[in-house]
């Protein structure tokens, strides 16, 4: 539940301060740093790594403002909050506000991917790109307009229906 501590199985004994940490790049070169590339024998993508990473910032939100670092602000869900965003101020950083529940293009609500591998940031785009796309999937009657944007301008086999199309609409519009 957001705003909830972790769970924690040995009480800590003291608090850690971010200055009582070791420095970043001694961390890196310690457990990170490789010589030489060794591909993994199971052949795992880095988009998974990438995947499992939304899912990571999607469960810990860990505040930085309460002693000890101790308070989630995530919810317990599954529910692609670094993409839609955690407060009403950051789920209307991402939408577009026209009525049919768009987002913007290529955005994602959480600032702390940023600082994530490029792959987190091309999944969250995708996820972005498929949530705009399916909007149109899934309601039928908005596939009107899909057409009208993907057609018009270009000779395909969709393009001798432009017109009826946009009559379709044209008279719905008239209707409303």
């Amino acid at each position: 539940m957001a705003g909830s501590p972790y769970a924690r199985s040995v009480p800590s004994r003291r608090c850690l301060s971010p200055t009582a940490l070791p420095p970043p790049d001694l961390v890196f070169d310690t457990f990170l740093k490789r010589d030489k590339f060794v591909e993994y024998p199971g052949g795992i993508s880095s988009l998974f790594f990438a995947f499992a990473d939304i899912i990571i910032h999607n469960i810990f939100d860990t505040d930085p403002s309460v002693k000890g670092w101790t308070i989630n602000r995530a919810s317990s869900y599954l529910d692609l909050s670094p993409l839609y965003g955690t407060s009403q101020e950051a789920v209307n950083s991402v939408r577009r506000h026209d009525g049919m529940g768009r987002l913007l293009d290529d955005v994602f609500a959480d600032p702390r991917l940023l600082n994530m591998p490029p792959a987190v940031g091309a999944l969250l785009i995708i996820f972005n790109r498929n949530h705009n796309v399916s909007l149109y999937i899934h309601f039928p009657s908005l596939y009107i307009y899909l057409i009208v944007f993907k057609v018009r301008g270009r000779k395909n086999s969709l393009h001798q229906r432009e017109s009826k199309v946009q009559e379709s609409s044209a008279h719905r519009s008239a209707c409303l």
